[in-house]
């Protein structure tokens, strides 16, 4: 019974020591991601002339995305800052000298660390998208109010088949806007000196009012065979919803895992039957090939159904690894790769902590901002290489979780052994 209560009084003495930690590091961490949403903010809203409740509101469902980073890494950097602290004041081998095992020392962490995986799991499944979706439904509001949301100065933007280019943007004004569309069998393109953007919310349009206009649009394949307009003055049309269609449209690291496993379903489909496709076309020009053969026909017919038949199988490789469908796998994956890095990297910050030094936490503090710089260029890495290689998804989106962590177990059982 003293054994318990001693062991209770000095799990929540832990606890404590790890909470004060993670709630410091958090804050930090919280505070970094914010001012970047900030400036993100400022560059794209606020010098839009947006009120003060909108740009608020931008921010709030900004949070869930801040805080999927903001949980986990905190919650390594306040295990190695109070660990480091409790070992540069002796704490730790003070309990060791009185018998207390690491597993009783790092127990109330864990299991925090597991309470944080869960909360970092629905903060990202639930929260995550719905705040991506009331963020997107505020922005394409502000858009009608504002048509000149979307466009910077000296920029080139893409909606849909449309490319703007274009020189200063004030306010609703542009200068030297070109706009190329790619919509058409040829490209047609229009360049105006100035141009002012206004909108019809009723009929969701955009109007573009052009000034010295030039329009130039091809008629065939010769390169003179155009047709070539100049005008003083030119009205052009947009609907809203082509605009903001890039806009509305969810990424599949804003949906839920479930949402994400129904579209995972629907392109493994679209890749079976582009399989079955392909199976079926070299299998009849396989007999092409063979009848061929048995006539002993033209030589240069069999060249090219070889090269035809080389071809297809070729694509029937290449659609094996489908980049589309290895995008979602990642999304997939990190979904849960990271939440659960608030277990996996604690057990990676504790055999640094448990080494006697001084000023720990400082110490710790240090170890965990490194970490986690490392953990996030891993997982960018995994993100930006994956489509391109063949490996599965789940290894590459977890390796940071399971490199990470099995260092840090082999330290720690070698360190439980001292």
């Amino acid at each position: 019974m003293k054994n318990e209560h001693r062991n209770h009084t000095l799990h929540v003495y832990i606890l404590r020591e790890y909470a004060f930690s993670f709630v410091i590091s958090f804050l930090f961490f919280f505070f970094i991601f914010f001012i970047n949403q900030i400036l993100l903010v400022a560059r794209n809203i606020l010098l839009k002339n947006v009120s003060a409740l909108d740009m608020f509101l931008i921010l709030l469902y900004s949070i869930p995305i801040i805080l999927s980073y903001s949980i986990p890494f905190a919650s390594m950097t306040g295990a190695t800052m109070a660990l480091g602290d409790l070992s540069s004041r002796n704490e730790i081998q003070a309990m060791r000298t009185s018998g207390i095992s690491y597993r009783s020392i790092i127990t109330p962490i864990v299991i925090f660390s597991m309470v944080l995986t869960g909360m970092s799991f629905v903060l990202n499944d639930v929260f995550l998208p719905l705040g991506t979706i009331r963020y997107k439904a505020l922005y394409r509001e502000l858009l009608y109010e504002n048509p000149g949301l979307d466009l910077e100065s000296y920029s080139v933007a893409r909606f849909n088949d449309l490319i703007f280019v274009n020189g200063q943007v004030d306010d609703n004004s542009i200068e030297n806007l070109l706009i190329i569309d790619t919509g058409q069998k040829e490209v047609d393109m229009i360049s105006s000196k100035v141009a002012s953007l206004s909108s019809d919310d009723d009929q969701q349009l955009i109007s573009l009012s052009l000034s010295s206009v030039q329009s130039l649009s091809p008629k065939g394949s010769g390169a003179l065979d155009y047709d070539y307009a100049v005008a003083e003055r030119m009205d052009y049309f947009l609907q809203l919803k082509d605009i903001s269609f890039n806009l509305m449209s969810v990424a599949p690291n804003e949906k839920s895992l479930r949402d994400l496993n129904t579209d995972l379903r629907l392109k493994r489909q679209e890749v079976r039957e582009q399989q079955e496709t392909l199976d079926t076309s070299i299998e009849e020009l396989g007999y092409s090939i063979i009848s061929n053969y048995r006539l002993d026909a033209y030589d240069l017919a069999r060249r090219d159904y070889r090269s035809s038949y080389q071809q297809l199988l070729d694509r029937r490789e290449t659609s094996l690894f489908s980049k589309t469908l290895q995008y979602y796998l990642l999304e997939f994956y990190k979904k849960t790769a990271l939440p659960f890095a608030c277990f996996f990297l604690v057990f990676f910050a504790m055999p640094f902590s448990l080494i006697p030094m001084k000023n720990g936490r400082l110490v710790g503090f240090t170890v965990g901002i490194i970490t986690s710089v490392a953990y996030w260029f891993m997982l960018f890495a995994g993100q930006t290489l994956g489509t391109r290689i063949t490996l599965h998804p789940f290894l590459i989106m977890w390796a940071p979780n399971l490199l990470l962590f099995s260092f840090g177990i082999i330290f720690l059982s070698r360190r439980m052994r001292t």
